[in-house]
């Protein structure tokens, strides 16, 4: 094979398979009509699903164990509540609704974790002169910040019109991500791809060495994560003299490294 070759099998292998698809749906579907019955359905302004789900770039649980739907439930708010009021509700609700499944709250979210799915359940509110409005931070004394959680997806599906690689691109890096303890935070690594100008790139394997050599490890990070972003882009450098070196076995084996 080749490393273009291989990158596309895996990517292939890195999108929601048709059951899964199904199994989701109709979870959301029970958990929109449970939603719809509950006891505050009426402070409900609306439901949507929202984060790499609606964006078609989540992992497979296969892959990322930490796979999960965001939904995001707009309250009304006539008094002004603070977020924790809107989350003990929504934990309240899962406690009531899900009594086999495991519930907690994953600051800013009410986490309701299934057999085949996590859903983070994230309370937020839309007044009348602005956009959606979800918590600000991790603590029980967050408050409300503007948010358009729809941006990054009409950024991806504009790009992926583009160059159709997108897509397989963040799955690909994203599963890269998670084999080394997440590196950058998943929305991040979406949005770097979904900026970059892939203007010459004409395939998979090309978005991936111009993305990998653009990538740059972060301060902030710990040494452990800057050794495994070296490592992608010493690994991609070698890959690429090999295949100029018309070595396409070891090109492909010397990506490989980085997926194992």
């Amino acid at each position: 094979m080749s490393v273009l070759t291989y990158l596309t099998s895996l990517s292939s292998q890195l999108v929601l398979s048709t059951e899964e698809r199904i199994s989701i749906g109709v979870s959301l579907g029970f958990l929109k009509t449970k939603l719809s019955n509950w006891s505050h359905s009426s402070d409900i302004q609306e439901q949507a699903v929202f984060g790499s789900y609606d964006r078609d770039t989540i992992l497979p649980r296969k892959y990322d164990d930490g796979s999960d739907v965001d939904y995001m439930i707009v309250f009304k708010n006539p008094n002004q509540l603070q977020p924790e009021t809107f989350r003990g509700w929504l934990k309240k609700f899962a406690e009531d609704k899900y009594t086999r499944s495991e519930i907690y709250l994953d600051y800013p979210t009410t986490v309701l974790e299934l057999s085949h799915i996590k859903f983070e359940l994230v309370p937020a509110i839309k007044p009348m002169w602005g956009t959606y409005m979800i918590p600000d931070n991790t603590t029980i004394f967050s408050k409300w910040q503007s948010t358009n959680p729809f941006t990054l997806k009409n950024t991806i599906t504009e790009a992926n019109k583009i160059n159709h690689n997108i897509r397989p691109l963040i799955r690909v890096m994203k599963y890269w991500n998670v084999l080394n303890g997440k590196p950058y935070a998943s929305y991040e690594l979406e949005q770097k791809i979904a900026n970059m100008p892939f203007w010459y790139s004409k395939n998979l394997e090309e978005c991936f060495y111009f993305f990998v050599e653009a990538l740059i490890p972060e301060y902030s990070m710990s040494q452990l994560k800057k050794n495994a972003v070296n490592k992608l882009k010493n690994a991609a450098r070698q890959a690429q003299y090999y295949k100029h070196m018309g070595l396409d076995g070891l090109a492909e084996n010397e990506i490989k490294t980085i997926f194992e």
